[in-house]
């Protein structure tokens, strides 16, 4: 009886082993396309694998447990490529150029796709404005004192309205770098989105008109949406008159508080990338066309090349309700940016929120975790 029982139990052992064989071979050589290396099919025929993973977290995730998580996982230690090793997880073998300049230099015209298009996707037709800039300006890299850091914690400050009375200010201005976009006013709100600034994305259309508004180290990312802007850069760097404003869309700078050294020219093949590449949006030849990323899209592909850590605060736009508040520091409505020809803020939002998910980064005021 009891050698029966045994030969049983084998019997039982040896059919489990011969499922498994089968289970295997089945997937490694009937469908040798799910093989450990090979990324899946939907991103072989040009798909946004980001968004299909973004799609099956989603079932697993407690929104407002991972808002609260995020919040408690904010502190003054810092982990050496945390971002980047997080967005390889979203990713996976997907193409994403972390080694790609984040500034141009002299050598722009070495990299095909910097002349590819015109702006703001490439510098084509750009390319004698663009030359005169850099005979003025006098750096190239990121900022020695952000630079020589061994490891830096960044925070990206969206200007949207969710940073109303969040009283986040000494929060943000905590990190050692905060990058800010446009013309974003901080003094009268300074306890909710305080007042340091490392970097400010900007172009001419964007930049402040008060020169008192900048902050005093502050570097310029500058953002060149046509050869015009270079020719406005130029003008202002050289301390000189701009001779006329036709062709700018609203009231711009007559003068730029910022040394050359302050300086920088936004690489546009990242807005390539993003556009193109990762949200798979119309190239149209270079035009923009509801193919145009925005400023705050852009500042974190930007910091995700030098930033260990990265944090997001006043991103996520309720584009259920349009008319929640656009901005922190005024009465606009979502509806008016809903209704942009250049940005496409659904498809952008919903990689933000993969970013979010996957823990490349972390929303601090849960805009992009929120369910939608």
């Amino acid at each position: 009886m009891l050698e029966k029982k045994r030969l049983c139990r084998c019997a039982v052992l040896i059919g489990f082993v011969c499922l498994g064989i089968v289970v295997v071979t089945n997937i490694f050589f009937i469908h040798p396309e799910v093989g450990i290396n090979s990324l899946p099919k939907s991103e072989e025929h040009g798909e946004r694998i980001w968004e299909q993973r973004l799609i099956e977290k989603e079932s697993e995730v407690n929104h407002q447990d991972l808002i609260r998580q995020e919040l408690l996982e904010q502190s003054s230690t810092c982990s050496p490529n945390k971002a980047r090793n997080r967005l390889f997880n979203l990713f996976g073998d997907t193409k994403f150029d972390l080694s790609m300049k984040i500034f141009l230099d002299e050598k722009y015209n070495d990299t095909e796709e910097n002349v590819r298009y015109p702006p703001p996707f490439g510098m084509k037709g750009a390319e004698a404005n663009l030359d005169k800039v850099f005979k003025i300006i006098t750096e190239r890299g990121v900022p020695y004192n952000i630079a020589k850091k061994a490891c830096r914690r960044c925070i990206v400050v969206g200007n949207g309205g969710i940073l109303s009375k969040r009283k986040l200010g000494q929060v943000i201005d905590n990190y050692d770098v905060v990058i800010r976009m446009n013309d974003a006013p901080l003094d009268k709100y300074k306890v909710d989105v305080g007042g340091k600034t490392t970097f400010r994305f900007m172009y001419p259309e964007g930049a402040y008109v008060a020169p008192g508004s900048y902050h005093k180290n502050s570097t310029i990312v500058f953002m060149t949406f046509k050869p015009l802007d270079l020719q406005w850069l130029e003008t202002m760097l050289n301390k000189e008159k701009l001779k006329s404003t036709k062709g700018f869309w609203k009231k711009i700078p007559m003068l730029l508080p910022k040394t050359a050294s302050q300086v920088r020219i936004f690489n546009p093949s990242i807005i390539q990338e993003l556009a193109f590449d990762i949200l798979k949006l119309p190239i149209n030849k270079g035009i923009m066309k509801k193919n145009v990323p925005t400023t705050g899209a852009l500042a974190i592909m930007f910091s995700l090349r030098f930033c260990d850590e990265i944090a997001l605060a006043g991103f996520g736009y309720n584009l259920k309700d349009p008319n929640s508040k656009l901005h922190y520091y005024d009465n606009n409505k979502v509806k008016i940016i809903a209704k942009s020809w250049t940005h496409n803020i659904s498809d952008e939002q919903k990689f933000l929120r993969a970013l979010a998910q996957f823990g490349v980064i972390h929303d601090i005021t849960g805009g992009l975790l929120q369910k939608k």
